[in-house]
């Protein structure tokens, strides 16, 4: 166990992910940057860099082997990417069956994670001036769905190939007896 919390140590202070809060909070200040105007690609932009950087260091978390923290990064990441876009949503206003609506903070949360896993039940649609951001999205959903499933099926992998060798090797200690 403490060999563990050593390498998960030595992981933070050479990616320097330690106590690091400027990106977090960098990101979790989008949230009160405004949407209206030509703000939106601006505020994407900084979603899009810490989105990178979450991800980023999610992966050499696992490559690492400090799964707790590449898991704790990849969902933070999706987290936070999802809330981000839902308050360019509840800023900009959904089309619904009405038309063109301001929302509350639950159905833009709703439609962020629809769009972001690429559902789209249809029950609401983004305005025409927005619909690049809820495509960027969707393509932030799959390639996120892509990365989370690729790092899984490596780390089954491994797994089941260190199962392997150690009961290759308790076979062989036990032949040697």
């Amino acid at each position: 166990m403490m060999s563990k919390m050593k390498a998960a140590h030595e992981f933070l202070l050479r990616h320097r992910v330690g106590f690091t809060w400027a990106l977090p909070a960098l990101w979790m200040g989008t949230l009160l940057l405004p949407t209206s105007g030509d703000a939106p690609w601006k505020y994407l932009i900084i979603c899009l860099l810490a989105f990178a950087f979450a991800l980023r260091t999610g992966v050499l978390a696992f490559a690492a082997r400090c799964y707790r923290i590449g898991l704790v990064w990849f969902l933070a990441g999706a987290v936070v990417l999802i809330l981000n876009f839902a308050k360019l949503y509840l800023d900009t206003g959904l089309v619904d069956s009405s038309g063109r609506r301001e929302v509350s903070i639950v159905e833009a949360i709703y439609f962020s994670l629809v769009t972001w896993t690429t559902l789209g039940y249809g029950d609401f649609a983004p305005p025409a001036d927005i619909k690049i951001y809820a495509a960027l999205e969707a393509l932030l959903g799959y390639v996120y769905m892509g990365v989370t499933v690729g790092v899984t099926v490596s780390l089954i992998g491994s797994f089941t190939q260190a199962n392997k060798t150690v009961q290759t090797d308790a076979v062989r200690s036990a032949a040697d007896r």
